[in-house]
């Protein structure tokens, strides 16, 4: 359907779902830009601007006190939204929608829905795998500034931040791509595998030297992002097969695994503060 618009007077085909969190991106001919691709090209951009944000967040710091950095960096970003916005929607048909509304019948979401979701293996355990991952990448986020601090001083850890962060995010539509080629269940392995690796060898190596420490935070931070991608690259086919297995919408069995991902965040964060691991203040 997308190839017979393509008539040679659009440049590109942007739709999304209703709420528009689901953006759809196809080029002057019809062909779909894939959206773990596109999800990866978007974070690329922001990865882009990490080292110029981490730069003035230090200046400010170091002038300011930090005063007006972050604001600035905000507003940055927020501009460059705005105008992708406004790109996007120039020419754009404001007519309203003529489609009849689709109107369904909303299920209760009760304690024995949840119940019935997660009493889907093959999803508690994909879960429980997500969590674990949502307390290892957020142990490497928040215990980085501290590390830093220690290992190289407070005067470059917006530079080493940066870096991190850039190889992390850079390191998506690498994962996307090899987990189209590969299969994204060995991609995840793959992406876990590294992690553990890379963990053993710095809790063993430990301590290091800063430009070895800054290189060890990188691929820590490539392997969580490469473990995060590939979760929520095989959640869609997961939640249909739930879906069909317990009769739950799907916003329910999605939402589930939004939840247990911020309550893993929630207790990496609880670990690291009970053990004393977060001693650095923003």
């Amino acid at each position: 359907a997308l190839q017979g618009w393509a008539d040679g007077t659009l440049d590109a085909i942007l739709s999304t779902d209703g709420d528009a969190d689901r953006p759809l991106l196809a080029d002057a001919r019809g062909q779909v830009i894939a959206g773990d691709l596109l999800g990866g090209l978007a974070a690329l951009i922001v990865a882009g601007a990490m080292p110029v944000i981490s730069a003035m967040a230090s200046q400010g710091r170091a002038s300011q006190g930090g005063a007006g950095s972050y604001t600035l960096a905000s507003a940055s970003f927020a501009a460059v939204a705005c105008a992708i916005l406004l790109g996007s929607l120039r020419g754009a048909d404001d007519r309203a929608d003529e489609r009849p509304a689709v109107l369904a019948a909303a299920t209760p979401f009760a304690r024995s829905d949840l119940g019935r979701i997660f009493g889907n293996r093959a999803f508690l355990l994909f879960n429980l795998a997500g969590v674990g991952i949502g307390i290892f990448g957020t142990s490497i986020a928040r215990s980085a500034p501290s590390y830093f601090s220690a290992a190289i001083g407070s005067a470059k850890i917006g530079s080493a931040l940066a870096i991190t962060t850039a190889a992390g995010v850079g390191s998506v539509p690498v994962w996307a791509a090899i987990g189209i080629r590969t299969g994204r269940l060995s991609n995840w392995a793959a992406a876990a595998a590294l992690g553990l690796v890379v963990a053993a060898g710095f809790a063993i190596a430990a301590p290091l030297s800063a430009t070895i420490a800054v290189g060890v935070f990188a691929l820590l931070t490539i392997a969580s992002a490469g473990a995060h991608v590939n979760l929520w690259a095989l959640l869609p086919n997961l939640a249909d097969d739930v879906r069909r297995a317990t009769h739950q919408p799907l916003s329910a069995i999605c939402g589930s695994t939004a939840f247990c991902q911020k309550m893993a965040v929630a207790i990496g964060t609880l670990l690291l503060g009970a053990s004393g691991g977060i001693g650095h203040t923003a």
